[in-house]
């Protein structure tokens, strides 16, 4: 009797001794098992580049192709958990496994979810701010045909994309009403140096007649954009005045009068505003230059011409 319960004692101690083994087996898969799918989930979400592995993170990729590539980046999770699973020794190790991996599948997913919804949010923004400069462009281009009813056409287009993307944001009223003023003071403003710059005067001014209360006033001001129609005003009118009197200066300087200097510098006090008549007389002066520069040319050729044919005689 004292035999078999000696027997029955060594068994047992080499059962247990057998099943310490199994567990510590079964713990150093896991733990190797684990730390291969937590090796290439760190591949696949934050790798980057080089010689050896050209692959690049998933929270590397940027605007639509972080868009496109999250699901496929799941999918590789999936395949290359399954693989460390399959890999297992035993069900039970796998079982064991199963448990972990449930935890891993919602925290791989946390991440890549994350990211995508950070680069939709910023690739949707960057394509709204897109379509909108391209708004703002059309309605410079517009104005430059001088089409106010393309115009309005353009500027509706524009206040469509803000609406629809204030909504989208859930922006409060006072936000999109705050981007529909800066949109269309910007578009004004482009429109209004557009025509400036090709001297247009007349469209440039009825252009911001029509528009002037779209346009935020201290943006108006600061742009200078009225100054400068102003002057093209002023420079404009000053032409007309000086356009005047030169060409009086040129008939009367073909007839030889010889006061013809005189008196059309004098005339030059019948304009009004200072500013004008300050430009005119600038251009006037120089108009006269020229027709005196081209005289003094003529009749120095004449004499040229009388010296040889007297000399030849």
């Amino acid at each position: 009797g004292q035999a078999v319960g000696s027997l029955r004692g060594t068994a047992k101690a080499a059962g247990g001794l057998f099943e310490q083994i199994r567990e510590d087996q079964d713990r150093a898969a896991q733990l190797a098992a684990v730390n291969k799918l937590r090796a290439s989930e760190q591949r696949l979400l934050e790798h980057v580049p080089d010689d050896k592995d050209p692959y690049n993170g998933y929270l590397n990729t940027k605007g639509k192709a972080a868009i496109e590539q999250g699901g496929a980046v799941v999918e590789q999770w999936s395949k290359t958990a399954t693989g460390i699973r399959d890999g297992l020794g035993s069900p039970r190790q796998q079982r064991a496994f199963d448990a972990l991996l449930a935890r891993e599948r919602v925290q791989f997913q946390s991440h890549v979810d994350g990211h995508t919804s950070r680069e939709q949010f910023v690739f949707l923004k960057q394509a709204a701010e897109a379509a909108l400069s391209a708004a703002a462009g059309d309605v410079v281009a517009a104005a430059r045909t001088g089409n106010e009813e393309l115009v309005s056409e353009r500027l509706e287009t524009g206040r469509q994309l803000i609406i629809s993307e204030g909504a989208r944001l859930h922006d409060p009223d006072n936000v999109t009403a705050g981007r529909l003023v800066e949109f269309e003071t910007g578009a004004h403003l482009s429109a209004l140096d557009q025509l400036i710059g090709a001297k247009a005067t007349g469209p440039a001014r009825g252009y911001l007649d029509s528009h002037r209360r779209d346009i935020d006033p201290l943006a108006l001001a600061k742009s200078g954009a009225e100054a400068k129609i102003n002057a093209l005003a002023r420079g404009d009118a000053a032409d007309a005045e000086a356009d005047k009197r030169v060409s009086t200066y040129r008939e009367w300087t073909d007839l030889r009068r010889p006061d013809a200097r005189e008196e059309v510098t004098k005339s030059l006090g019948a304009i009004k505003d200072p500013g004008i008549r300050e430009e005119a007389a600038r251009r006037v002066m120089q108009g006269m230059a020229q027709i005196d520069a081209a005289e003094r040319d003529r009749r120095r050729e004449t004499l040229d011409a009388l010296r040889v044919e007297f000399d030849g005689g």
